[in-house]
């Protein structure tokens, strides 16, 4: 005997299929994944800043940037295979909301962002191994620029 789902709950369980790919509601999201060839885990990535703007008459927005970088598939097999990619990536929260922002740094330093939608309303919790914990609320979120740092020695964050 089949079971029957309500509405609601197909939804629900769809919604956390989405939040799982943030790469679907994020606008500009294919410069993340055509850089590194799927969605990074942001594991020990840093948040280098983040700005706060009241955008007048518009709602408020932030503007984060955050140095990522991710091995390749291969560099885990074996390191000689892969390599690491390194881009300073920023992202832009639009039609702020309540937000929640403690220990930043020197040194900010994550384990994971999170993503989940409540009501029309985005929440992105960026989780620390060291340093700032930040819990964002946007209408919307997207990828304002990915700046590849090449293997140049003299190529680093330091020229952005």
């Amino acid at each position: 005997m089949e079971k029957q789902y309500s509405q609601k709950y197909r939804n629900l369980i769809l919604l956390s299929l989405q939040m799982n790919q943030p790469e679907k509601f994020i606008e500009k999201s294919a410069l993340v994944l055509e850089y590194f060839g799927h969605w990074p885990s942001f594991y020990h990535s840093e948040i280098i800043s983040l700005f706060f703007y009241r955008n007048y008459p518009m709602l408020p927005k932030a503007l984060m940037r955050i140095y990522v970088f991710e091995k390749t598939l291969g560099s885990m097999i074996h390191p000689i295979l892969g390599k690491t990619k390194h881009c300073l990536l920023e992202l832009e929260f639009l039609e702020l909301g309540e937000n929640h922002f403690s220990e930043f740094n020197s040194f900010n330093k994550l384990a994971e962002i999170r993503f989940r939608q409540n009501m029309g309303r985005y929440f992105t919790e960026f989780l620390p191994v060291s340093g700032a914990r930040i819990v964002l609320e946007s209408g919307k979120i997207r990828i304002r620029s990915l700046k590849k740092i090449g293997e140049d020695p003299k190529d680093t964050l330091d020229k952005y």
